[in-house]
């Protein structure tokens, strides 16, 4: 009888720790049987602003277009996001939008790949599953303002995050069709004419789908990365832009924010 109460409090405990984890995809399923497309902003057409290009793609899911030349992509970190909503971190740092920027720990924290922001190391520890990373804040002028590259360009570059591949031009689509179905689910690309892509769909998913519907959106892609979904798959767009997920809801410790230049 001790026995099976101690297999049973282990089963208890491994059950919790799934409910609990920070960056789960995987939901209840009264919120995964809710259709969120009907919650979009629809946009009678493109809205571009400041270089920031928003559109709604068959009604369902967002792309967020920048210039890298004529916007600031910033990393926001630990203390700094701590205790502030994405809505007010928006408003208190200038920025037009916020989406995640890769999955975090359980302490709230920490990105669960690798992670630095100049002097801040988020994480040190680079993530065995994890193949690819965006790169940006270049420290030479002829370097890309902006990449989805490789381990060994990591010294290139004083902002980096490591994150899931989804797909690159060599190796096609890295996720197995019908095998990963998320929402709220926030991916970034790239393009090789200084063009950064945030793409966001809030309602349930196949990923392999998903980066299918990109791909003939967006043909001249060099790059895509997950970023985050499910519960905590945020998007702020500021008001001329269209409408926010859980920006007035959320405190989350890493995210990313674009800011129009002067």
């Amino acid at each position: 009888m001790r026995y099976f109460q101690k297999n049973l409090l282990k089963i208890f405990s491994f059950l919790s720790i799934l409910l609990l984890a920070s960056c789960a995809s995987s939901n209840n399923e009264a919120f995964l049987k809710r259709d969120l497309s009907s919650e979009l902003t629809i946009l009678d057409q493109p809205i571009d602003i400041n270089g920031i290009t928003v559109s709604i793609i068959d009604n369902q899911w967002y792309v967020i277009q920048a210039d890298i030349n004529k916007t600031k992509l910033i990393l926001f970190n630990p203390p700094e996001t701590e205790n502030l909503r994405v809505m007010d971190l928006a408003q208190q740092e200038n920025l037009s939008v916020i989406i995640n920027a890769a999955m975090f720990a359980k302490d709230y924290k920490t990105s669960i790949g690798y992670m630095k922001n100049y002097q801040n190391i988020n994480n040190a520890g680079f993530h065995p599953n994890m193949s690819s990373f965006l790169l940006f804040n270049p420290k030479k002028e002829n370097l890309a303002k902006v990449k989805i590259g490789k381990k060994s360009e990591l010294t290139n570059y004083h902002t980096a995050f490591q994150s899931y591949r989804m797909w690159s031009p060599s190796d096609g689509i890295l996720w197995k069709k019908g095998a990963h179905y998320y929402y709220q689910v926030a991916l970034v690309g790239t393009d090789n004419m200084n063009n950064l892509y945030f793409f966001f769909h809030p309602s349930r998913i196949d990923i392999y789908e998903y980066v299918e519907k990109i791909l003939k959106t967006i043909p001249n892609l060099n790059g895509l990365l997950y970023l985050d979904g499910g519960s905590h798959g945020t998007l702020y767009l500021d008001k001329p832009l269209g409408r926010s997920w859980n920006a007035k809801k959320w405190s989350l410790p890493n995210l990313l924010g674009l800011r129009p230049l002067p």
